[in-house]
C-alpha cells in the first residue's frame, strides 16, 4: 500500500524506506483503533509508514528522559 517508503518523507519530496507503523490517532486515546488501516469515523488512513526519524519527530514525548528526581537519603560526608 505505501510500498515501504516513509510517507512522511515522500510528501517533503525525499524517499526513504520505512521501518515504523505509525498510529494516527494515538493507541492510549484509541485502542480499538490499534489494527485498522482506515479511521471508521473518518475514513482517512489511521496507519502509516514512517521512518524512524520521522515517527521520533511525531512522538517527541517518547524521547524525553524521565527520571524522578529524589533527595539523597542521607547527606554527603567527608570525615
Amino acid at each position: 500500500m505505501d510500498h515501504r517508503e516513509c510517507l512522511v518523507c515522500k510528501a517533503m519530496g525525499r524517499h526513504s524506506p520505512a521501518r515504523v507503523v505509525h498510529h494516527v490517532k494515538h493507541l492510549r486515546d484509541r485502542p480499538d483503533l490499534a489494527l485498522s488501516i482506515y479511521d471508521p469515523d473518518t475514513g482517512a488512513r489511521q496507519l502509516i509508514s514512517v521512518c524512524k526519524d520521522c515517527h521520533e519527530r511525531l512522538h517527541p514525548e517518547s524521547q524525553r528522559q524521565y527520571r524522578p528526581h529524589f533527595s539523597p537519603l542521607t547527606a554527603e560526608r567527608w570525615d
